[in-house]
């Protein structure tokens, strides 16, 4: 086997032809629904309410209580990443990258 100028092999990490379907990158609808799907956790997990009681002071920012203040905040901030992750998910849909039948997805 041929070594390059840097001592790894030549032949094994540029042929990505030989790999196999497991080792293969994910698609990109793949990944954009793994993230709806963080986005779900993270929302669930930011509005639990040991992590919500954190804001439980009393205390108020213009006139409106730091706890409501943090669960719109929150709400808002799931809202904003999700039209952003739903234009990615329209965009591989519109491209042709949407699931195939071996996805799991019937």
């Amino acid at each position: 086997m041929s070594r390059r100028s840097n001592g790894w092999p030549a032949a094994g990490l540029a042929n990505r032809a030989a790999l196999s379907p497991r080792q293969k990158p994910l698609s990109f609808a793949r990944k954009a629904r793994d993230r709806s799907l963080a986005l779900v956790f993270a929302g669930v997990l930011l509005l639990l309410p040991p992590i919500a009681g954190i804001s439980l002071i009393d205390a108020s920012v213009a006139g409106i209580p730091v706890p409501i203040l943090y669960v719109f905040a929150v709400w808002m901030a799931l809202i904003a990443a999700a039209a952003f992750l739903s234009g990615n998910l329209r965009a591989s849909d519109e491209e042709g990258h949407g699931t195939t039948p071996g996805d799991g997805d019937s």
